[in-house]
């Protein structure tokens, strides 16, 4: 059992928070072990809920359940069949799709991505970890006919002291997997690949850029494996550069290519730079993408990640031609919409060119987030035009 201070218990009790932190703990029972679901108590001994305690983590505790009933005996079965019930009700436009995200599944420190034949298990705190047989066994009675892999995070694995290693947990196959997305085959790096292997949350996005593109010479910043940039040579562009500071991913992204008989690979270029040098020095594009990587991953960085933000914005309204497409996004958790917004407003002053904010772009349906953990709302977009 843990009990929060007397100020602490509204986020809570009142607004369903799942999130405590170390300073917000007054009192750990000395029964409590890293990694157990513990009941979580007011000052007045009210049990507010349940949640996975965290040793070294600042968030102490994730919480599972709110109120004084404890967690069903079957409460992850139930969650797993619940997060696949309603992906079962989604357009996915695929084969590859997120199964479980973390606390917008109600399964906190836990991510679950499907990719046609495997589903990578990616455990981000202790608790998620220990229950890795029974999600596992459930998983297997859901999918019978996939493979499942368990991908460690390191960072999340020297905080969480996480005991597993990267490696199949059932079956065993390539781990270079082929998905299928909108029309689009793509290769998808499950040992070696960013996060789980691919960038899931942009499916969506993926597939409306294509609409922007027709007969435009497009910019994919960040390129990564290619997704934005098979998808605008799809949708018609004329020429398509790619430009990533990662050589496997270009070269993940020219062997994807190769899988699209449909596509121009005459029509694509990819080269290794770093962004902002490259933008500092490239030519004219009739459309731009900006899909970095997390410039703050805490309130800490804020300050350095909007200056990041706006330089790099501003470096690539200057670069489009009159009549273009900006399409920019943050997965910045610490960079809130309204802020990015901000970003946009001052790079856009800066360049001196007309702007209009035509859509706001969020991640696609399968990553859902929970209204009292805005965290949860990570990927923020902007299709801005540029006169």
């Amino acid at each position: 059992m843990i009990t929060v201070k007397k100020e602490k218990e509204i986020p809570v009790k009142k607004y369903r928070h799942p999130w405590i932190y170390q300073n917000s703990i007054q009192e750990i029972a000395d029964s409590v072990a890293h990694g157990d679901i513990v009941a979580v108590t007011g000052q007045d001994g009210e049990i507010l809920g349940y949640g996975f305690y965290s040793v070294n983590s600042k968030i102490a505790c994730r919480m599972i359940s709110f109120g004084s009933t404890q967690p069903e005996a079957d409460w992850v079965e139930n969650r797993l069949v619940a997060a696949k019930a309603f992906r079962e009700t989604l357009s996915i436009g695929g084969d590859a799709f997120r199964l479980i995200n973390a606390e917008g599944d109600f399964f906190p420190g836990l991510v679950i991505d499907v990719y046609n034949t495997v589903i990578v298990i990616r455990p981000l705190i202790f608790g998620t970890e220990k229950l890795l047989p029974d999600i596992t066994a459930v998983l297997q009675s859901m999918y019978p006919e996939k493979h499942i892999f368990l991908k460690r995070d390191e960072k999340a694995a020297r905080i969480e002291n996480l005991q597993h290693k990267t490696g199949f947990l059932k079956g065993e196959a390539d781990t270079i997997v082929t998905i299928h997305e909108n029309e689009i085959s793509y290769l998808v790096d499950i040992l070696n690949g960013q996060k789980t292997g691919f960038y899931l949350d942009q499916r969506n996005n993926r597939l409306l850029f294509a609409d922007y593109v027709a007969a435009r010479n497009v910019c994919n910043m960040f390129s990564y494996s290619g997704g934005f940039s098979l998808s605008a040579l799809k949708g018609g562009a004329s020429f398509v550069t790619s430009v990533d500071a990662s050589a496997s991913a270009l070269e993940l992204g020219r062997q994807s290519l190769s899988l699209n008989h449909d596509l121009d690979h005459a029509k694509c270029e990819w080269i290794k730079s770093d962004a902002f040098q490259y933008l500092e020095h490239c030519g004219q594009f009739d459309v731009i993408l900006l899909d970095p990587p997390p410039f703050a991953r805490s309130k800490k960085d804020q300050a350095n990640a909007i200056k990041g933000y706006r330089q790099l914005n501003l470096l690539a309204l200057k670069k489009i031609n009159p009549g273009g497409y900006l399409f920019t996004f943050s997965c910045s958790q610490a960079v809130t919409r309204d802020i990015f917004m901000e970003i946009m407003t001052d790079a856009g002053k800066a360049s001196g060119r007309n702007i209009r904010i035509c859509r706001e772009l969020a991640a696609p349906e399968d990553h859902p987030f929970s209204p009292f953990h805005k965290e949860g709302e990570y990927l923020k977009g902007l299709v801005v035009y540029v006169e």
